[in-house]
C-alpha cells in the first residue's frame, strides 16, 4: 500500500466497517434491552392485575375452588402464560397453560409438590396470606410470530449494512481516485522540475493541500529558474571580471617578453593593480560563497552603536577630508545585538559607496534610529541618484550601475552587506531622489 490511492481506500473501508460493526452492535444491545425491559415491565403488570383479581374473587368468595378460579380467570391472562394458583398451605388448586390467542388449557393435579424452584407470590388480605400464585412467562422471542419479526428486523439491518458498505465503497473508490488523480499530477509536475524543465507550471486545481502545493512548487519553480538565470549570468559576470585583468596582464607580459614594451617601474605597478583587483574580486568571491554557507554561523554580542559607528567612519577619514565631505552622526541607538564583525563590513561597503559618489563638498549623514521595535540604520549621501529600474538590481551579484562602470569595484559589496543583513533576520532597501541624494536604509 504505497500509493495515496490505496491507503486513502482501505483506510475509508477500515473505519467504514469499524464505524458499521460499531453500530450493529450497539443497535443489537439497544434492541435486545428495550425487549428484557418489555418483558419485565409486561411481567409486573400482569402480576400486579393477577393480585388484584384473585383478592377480589376471595373477598367475594372465601371458598376459592379450581371452577371457580377457572370460570372468572382464563379470559383475563395473556398469551404464552403459564398461571399456577395455590391455597395457603402452597397446594396446587389450578394450573392454566393459555396458548397464543386459545382457551387454554387446565390442569387439575392438587396433590403435586411444589419444584424447589417456582417462585411464588403472596395473595395477602388484612396481613394474612390467602392464596399463593406463579406465573410464568415465554419470551418474546420464543413465539413464532415475535421470531420472524425478530429475524426480518435483523435481516433489515444486514441488508441496510451491506448496502451501506456498497454504496460507501463506491463513494471512497472515486474519492480516491480523484485525491490520488490529484496528488499523481502534482508529483509528475514536480518530477519534470526535477529533471531540469523549469517551464514546467503545476495546476492549481484540487484539496486545499494539493492546492498549497502546486502553489509552492510553481514559486519554487519560478525563483529556481531566476536561480539559474542568475547563476549563469553571474558565471558569465565573472568570466568576464577575471578574463579582462588577466588578458592586460598577459598582453603586457608577451609584450616585455618579445622586447615590444619596456620593464619599467610604473608597468610593474600598473600589472600589480590589475593582479589586486583579482585579488579583491576572488577574496569577495570568497566571502559571498561563505556568507551563504548553511553553516554560516554568527557571532551575537551587543555592540555600542557610538563607538561602532565612530570606528567605522575613522577609516574613511582620508577619503572624507581630500573630497572635503562634511558628515553627520545623528544617534538614537545605545545598542544593537549581532556579529560586530560581519555588521562592520555590511556598513562599511554601504558607507564605501556613499563616499565614493559623494561630489566634493557633499554631505554624508548617518542616522540610527528605533521605529516600531525595530533599529534602523540610515546611511545618506547627497549629489547622487539611483534610476528606478536600477534599484531592484544593484544588490545582485556583479552588476554595475550607469554610474559606477568606470570605477573600481568588483560589483559584490552591496550583495555582500544585503546578505550579512538577511543572517541578522533584517533587511536593507534603497531610495534616492534626484534633487536630494540617495539613503541606503538597514533594518535590523
Amino acid at each position: 500500500m504505497k500509493t495515496i490511492f490505496l491507503k486513502t481506500f482501505v483506510s475509508f473501508l477500515l473505519a467504514l466497517i469499524i464505524f458499521m460493526i460499531i453500530t450493529f452492535f450497539i443497535l443489537l444491545y439497544g434492541f435486545n434491552s428495550s425487549i428484557r425491559k418489555w418483558e419485565q415491565e409486561r411481567e409486573l403488570t400482569i402480576k400486579n392485575n393477577i393480585e388484584e383479581f384473585l383478592k377480589d374473587i376471595y373477598r367475594s368468595n372465601k371458598n376459592v375452588t379450581r371452577e371457580l378460579l377457572e370460570n372468572s380467570i382464563r379470559y383475563s391472562i395473556e398469551g404464552n402464560t403459564l398461571l399456577s394458583i395455590y391455597d395457603k398451605d402452597k397446594k396446587p388448586i389450578l394450573i392454566l397453560r393459555k396458548r397464543g390467542m386459545g382457551m387454554g388449557r387446565r390442569t387439575n393435579q392438587p396433590q403435586i409438590k411444589l419444584p424447589d424452584n417456582i417462585q411464588l407470590t403472596p395473595v395477602i388480605i388484612e396481613n394474612e396470606i390467602v392464596l399463593y400464585f406463579s406465573i410464568h412467562f415465554v419470551k418474546f422471542g420464543d413465539e413464532y410470530s415475535n421470531r420472524k419479526f425478530l429475524q426480518s428486523i435483523r435481516t433489515t439491518l444486514i441488508i441496510s449494512f451491506f448496502l451501506s458498505f456498497i454504496i460507501a465503497s463506491i463513494f471512497a473508490f472515486l474519492f480516491s481516485r480523484n485525491l490520488s488523480k490529484e496528488a499523481k499530477q502534482v508529483s509528475e509536475g514536480i518530477n519534470t522540475i526535477a529533471n531540469g524543465n523549469l517551464d514546467t507550471t503545476l495546476s492549481e486545481k484540487g484539496t486545499k493541500e494539493i492546492i498549497t502545493i502546486a502553489k509552492a512548487t510553481n514559486i519554487l519553480s519560478k525563483k529556481l529558474k531566476n536561480e539559474e538565470q542568475l547563476r549563469n549570468q553571474w558565471t558569465q559576470d565573472i568570466a568576464h571580471d577575471l578574463r579582462t585583468p588577466i588578458t592586460a596582464l598577459k598582453t603586457q607580459l608577451e609584450g616585455i617578453k618579445d622586447g615590444v614594451l619596456d620593464l619599467s617601474i610604473e608597468r610593474i605597478q600598473k600589472n600589480l593593480k590589475e593582479i589586486n583587483r583579482i585579488e579583491k574580486l576572488i577574496n569577495d568571491l570568497g566571502e559571498l560563497t561563505r556568507l551563504e554557507s548553511p553553516e554560516m554561523k554568527l557571532k551575537l554580542e551587543n555592540i555600542n552603536v557610538s563607538s561602532f559607528l565612530s570606528d567605522i567612519l575613522s577609516t574613511f577619514q582620508k577619503n572624507i577630508v581630500d573630497k572635503k565631505i562634511q558628515t553627520e552622526i545623528n544617534n538614537s541607538l545605545k545598542n544593537i545585538k549581532g556579529d560586530e564583525k560581519l555588521l562592520n563590513r555590511a556598513v562599511s561597503n554601504i558607507l564605501n559607496n556613499a563616499i565614493k559618489y559623494t561630489k566634493k563638498n557633499g554631505l554624508v549623514k548617518i542616522t540610527c534610529y528605533k521605529k516600531d521595535k525595530t533599529n534602523l540604520i540610515e546611511i545618506f549621501n547627497s549629489n547622487s541618484y539611483i534610476i528606478e529600474e536600477e534599484k531592484t538590481k544593484i544588490f545582485d551579484r556583479l552588476y554595475r550601475g550607469e554610474y559606477s562602470r568606470n570605477t573600481n569595484g568588483t560589483g559584490l559589496g552591496l550583495t555582500i552587506s544585503k546578505k550579512i543583513i538577511e543572517l541578522h533576520n533584517g533587511k536593507i532597501s534603497v531610495k534616492s531622489n534626484k534633487d536630494q541624494g540617495t539613503s541606503f536604509i538597514i533594518n535590523i
